[in-house]
């Protein structure tokens, strides 16, 4: 077995194996077998520091060991690479979780348009370059058109056919962004119609497409 050698005040980065590492009885420390086939052996204090870090397979992390007026002193800390990966699959979570909470947000607060009005939140759509954007507020008349002229006619209470729901999805889609005066992409306008969509199926809101004969 061989192990890895430091020296003073430099700085050696490692990848962390799949298999992880291999604490020692008796509160000794922990082993860490590398790819290259030498194996890392960290004293009790450092194997704690580095398991702080929660190191997933792949991800590099550093140690470095200082000398403090002839004192050893060792730390460890994540890569940069291993922070910049990271910080963005949290933000990439964080991002889909406000689509998905704003879209079920939007189908939840759907009423029924009995009155001959309706009150639709905004909710929040890719834009592609800055993230989430909120839209504003349709009006309730402009709402009550658009779901009117997308469905062709009054729906009773329940649920929502597939069609008629895609249609109305789209159409609040189109309608909202020609009032915002945003031009989003094909693609954008695809995900949010998507997204908005699959939320409806989830929260129970769609039921099987409506035929000619049941329409008419």
């Amino acid at each position: 077995m061989k192990f890895i050698n430091f020296q003073p005040n430099q700085p050696q980065s490692f990848t962390f194996p799949s298999c992880g590492a291999y604490k020692l009885p008796e509160g000794k420390g922990a082993l860490i077998p590398l790819e290259d086939g030498q194996t890392l052996f960290l004293g009790q204090m450092l194997a704690d520091s580095l398991a702080l870090l929660k190191l997933q397979a792949g991800e590099e992390f550093v140690i470095c060991l200082y000398m403090d007026r002839g004192k050893p002193h060792w730390e460890c800390w994540l890569a940069s690479a291993t922070e910049k990966a990271r910080a963005a699959a949290e933000l990439a979570q964080m991002d889909l979780e406000a689509k998905l909470s704003a879209s079920i947000k939007l189908v939840q607060g759907r009423k029924e348009r009995s009155s001959g009005e309706a009150s639709v939140p905004g909710y929040l759509a890719p834009t592609g370059t800055e993230g989430p954007s909120a839209l504003p507020l349709p009006s309730p008349k402009r709402a009550a058109l658009a779901v009117a002229s997308a469905g062709g006619k009054r729906r009773r209470e329940g649920k929502i056919p597939y069609n008629v729901a895609f249609r109305e999805i789209v159409t609040l889609v189109a309608g909202e962004l020609a009032q915002a005066g945003e031009q989003w992409s094909d693609q954008a306008r695809q995900d949010a119609v998507s997204t908005l969509f699959i939320a409806a199926g989830k929260a129970g809101w769609l039921e099987v497409w409506e035929r000619e004969e049941e329409a008419a």
